[in-house]
């Protein structure tokens, strides 16, 4: 045998003994891991291999009983996750037989309560088990070897938890396994909420994209291929929302600061385009319209109810929280006034526990009088005089209506509002919400039809002004009332009653005013002003107006104009005036003969107070120089010439930028002053979605590239970019600092506007040409 015959030789008797020590190996790892994975004397989970009975509320049910669990901490809502839309949701499983309970393993999201609940005949089902919340955060497992319990039937539901309810493994046992807890397969999971907010970016690019590629000259193959992108974006985001549903405050806060900037982006290419290469009209005003209806959409939670009914067990419409201040305070307010709202809750507290008011002592409570935090038993005098307002037919009525919210909101939720501020609308607002809340009771179905009163008033105002400025116009708007976040709270006025009335009214004040239509315009700015009081700043910016007039005859004649002269240039505006008295004197007689007379003075009480008081959530100029805590006064005088300064500016260059604009202009730049005169909070800023009016929209004409200036575009740029930027103070956990934040953006977003509507009135000024009248007058 040759050498090399015999090197093969050797090697083909080594080929067996290799493959046998694989083998061999393999059985070794193979014994250990069935050791380690599944011991012989480890109890057979009675789950395994069983179909659901009965499922309601639950996506993706399947995965429970599949025998693999998401990894500690994952995400509670993924592609290996079923989650509960509510506590009333379920998964019920049939065990075959009467089987004897001994263990159980659950792994699901850790701030909620599961139970587990057992039945013989399917019908009557008792709890066995309870799993509690976990300290650590996502995915947690939870079990125990102590259940002494016999079931053909269980069933497993959350009682108590968030709007992230979600489960990846049930397991139960007849006998407890050793080890216990069992060691359970895991598996990786993708989350839901990622690839949402994945595919919102995407489709985002995709509108852009489209923007770039679609011209006014460009071929059908082009604008088809505009289209197929879009399509296949606005698919792809629509199958991430379907599996992430419902959306989270963090990916709806995504969707709105992607449109906003998708809609910058239109307005940029519509009004930066070259003239040899206008931008496509129709594309234009098509993404513009997916912007303005997916920001409407984000005001509303994407479609998904915000607010959860605990008694009835499922997710509501109806904004609870502010109802549970206003309906309240507004349908007795002869008992209550403005402050006496909590000592009656607290006072009818007591009666329905059955406990005298001294049980309920440690209670925290606002002193609404005082607007200091306080607590029951510091106001405890007070709230059993409360008692002596009412009649008995009337306190009675009170207990029920009371009731209902704190049956409807849960009773750690309703006793946490008594340290919100209570209500402080005008008492011309409280006057109509008392007639109209006097004639229902407290009800979901009736707080979801009175919500929609807002989205109707919201609705209306959008309509006028896509007629009198422009359907850009009003898409804008449209995009910045739902992509604005300054309502953050974890949700926003959708679904309240009667929040967005003087918003609907200023709107419908403003368009009036483009049509010179001045009494009307003047008695919608009235309204406004009647019922949140600060509206008046529309007013007070054509009141600049009327100045400039006589500062103009002053240069020209070198004297000051007669009074017959200053009314015959400011006519119109008179008749503006004049309408927002008229109806400013009828809402003030409708609102003493309705409430009482002490009605106003309480109110200006208060509201001062509130005015005087620091508070985190306030956006404004105060806040960005003098910080939100106790000692921002302190601060404010130690930078009171850097604060006078920025104040005397911003006035100047508001009054300067109304000079030679339209009333209407005017009367919108008045409103640019809310937060650097006043400090209100967050949700006031909401007015914002009314700036895009101060640009006048234009038919343009067919060599015009843009219906917009670029300075006019520049507005709408930075109010759009505005809303972009707030999703990074969305991320701030601090609340404190998230609203710092939000007032620093909004501060430095009017400057620019300001800079860019007086620019070239500054130069004109500083070139030494004289003061013109306001256009339109």
């Amino acid at each position: 045998m040759s050498p090399t015959d015999r090197r093969g030789w050797r090697s083909a008797r080594l080929i067996p003994v290799l493959l046998g020590s694989v083998v061999l190996v393999a059985l070794v790892i193979g014994a250990g891991g069935a050791a380690f994975a599944a011991p012989s004397d480890r109890g057979e989970n009675l789950l395994r291999g069983k179909h659901l009975s009965r499922s309601e509320g639950v996506t993706q049910p399947w995965v429970i009983t599949d025998g693999r669990a998401v990894h500690d901490g994952g995400e509670w809502r993924s592609d290996r996750t079923a989650a509960f839309a509510s506590t009333a949701s379920f998964v019920q499983y049939d065990l075959g037989s009467s089987q004897a309970l001994a263990a159980v393993w659950l792994h699901a999201d850790n701030n909620d309560e599961y139970e587990l609940l057992a039945s013989e005949d399917g019908q009557k089902f008792a709890r066995v088990w309870l799993a509690e919340a976990h300290p650590d955060a996502g995915m947690q497992p939870r079990f125990t070897n102590q259940l002494e319990a016999r079931a053909r039937y269980v069933r497993i539901r959350p009682t108590r938890g968030d709007a992230a309810m979600s489960i990846s493994e049930l397991q139960l046992f007849a006998s407890v396994p050793e080890p216990f807890p069992p060691w359970i397969a895991r598996k990786r999971a993708l989350s839901f909420e990622l690839s949402l907010r994945s595919d919102t970016l995407l489709f985002g690019f995709a509108l852009v994209l489209a923007l770039l590629i679609a011209r006014r000259d460009s071929p059908r193959w082009q604008l088809g291929l505009a289209l197929a992108i879009t399509a296949a974006g606005a698919v792809s985001w629509g199958l991430a929302l379907a599996r992430a549903w419902p959306a989270g405050s963090r990916e709806v806060a995504l969707v709105r600061a992607v449109v906003a900037a998708v809609a910058a982006c239109a307005v940029l290419v519509e009004a930066c385009a070259p003239a040899r290469r206008p931008a496509h009209r129709g594309v234009t005003l098509g993404v513009l319209g997916v912007c303005a209806a997916l920001g409407l959409a984000s005001f509303y939670n994407l479609g998904h109810p915000q607010f959860y009914n605990v008694k009835e067990r499922t997710w509501t419409l109806a904004h609870q929280l502010d109802l549970r201040q206003y309906y309240v305070s507004a349908k007795y307010f002869d008992e209550l006034g403005y402050g006496g709202a909590y000592e009656a809750d607290v006072l009818a507290e007591a009666e329905k526990r059955g406990v005298p008011i001294e049980a309920l002592a440690s209670i925290r409570m606002r002193d609404l009088y005082s607007l200091k935090d306080s607590d029951v038993a510091r106001q405890r005098e007070r709230i059993l005089k409360r008692r002596n307002e009412f009649t008995p037919e009337r306190w009675q009525e009170y207990r029920r209506d009371t009731g209902y919210f704190r049956d409807a909101m849960g009773e750690r939720e309703y006793l946490e509002t008594l340290l919100d501020y209570g209500a402080n609308a005008t008492p011309v607002w409280m006057s109509i919400a008392h007639v109209l809340f006097s004639a229902m009771p407290p009800s979901n179905g009736g707080f979801v039809l009175t919500g929609l009163v807002d989205a109707l008033l919201i609705g209306i105002t959008l309509l006028a002004i896509a007629r009198v400025y422009g359907l850009r116009s009003a898409l804008v708007c449209a995009v910045i009332f739902g992509a604005n976040d300054f309502i953050m709270y974890g949700t926003n006025w959708a679904g309240s009653t009667l929040r967005h009335d003087w918003l609907a009214y200023l709107g419908l004040g403003v368009c009036a005013l483009r049509r010179e239509r001045w009494l009307l315009g003047g008695a919608f700015l009235g309204l406004a002003t009647m019922i949140r009081a600060f509206p008046v700043l529309a007013l007070s910016g054509l009141a600049v107006q009327a100045g400039w007039t006589v500062i103009a005859h002053y240069q020209t004649a070198r004297r000051m104009p007669a009074w017959r002269v200053v009314i015959q240039q400011n006519r119109n505006l008179l008749r503006v005036f004049g309408g927002a008295l008229a109806c400013m004197v009828a809402a003030f007689v409708l609102s003493i003969l309705v409430l009482p007379p002490e009605a106003w003075p309480e109110w200006y009480a208060k509201v001062s107070k509130l005015h005087a008081a620091p508070h985190y959530a306030c956006v404004s100029l105060r806040s960005l120089i003098g910080g939100a805590d106790s000692n921002q006064y302190e601060v404010l005088r130690s930078r009171a010439p850097l604060y006078a300064a920025l104040l005397a500016v911003y006035v100047a260059g508001v009054a300067l930028a109304c000079r030679s604009r339209r009333p209407e202009q005017a009367a919108v730049l008045g409103l640019t002053l809310l937060p650097v005169l006043m400090s209100p909070s967050n949700y006031y800023l909401h007015v914002v979605f009314l700036f895009p009016l101060l640009v006048i929209e234009h038919r343009p004409r067919p060599q015009e590239a843009s219906p917009t200036r670029a300075l006019d575009a520049g507005v709408w740029v930075t109010l759009l970019g505005l809303c972009a930027l707030q999703y990074f103070t969305v991320l701030v956990p601090d609340l404190g600092l998230h609203f710092y934040f939000s007032s620093a953006l909004l501060i430095a977003a009017l400057s620019l506007i300001w800079a860019l509507l007086i620019g070239p009135d500054l130069r004109r000024w500083l070139g030494g040409a004289p003061v013109s009248s306001p256009a339109g007058d």
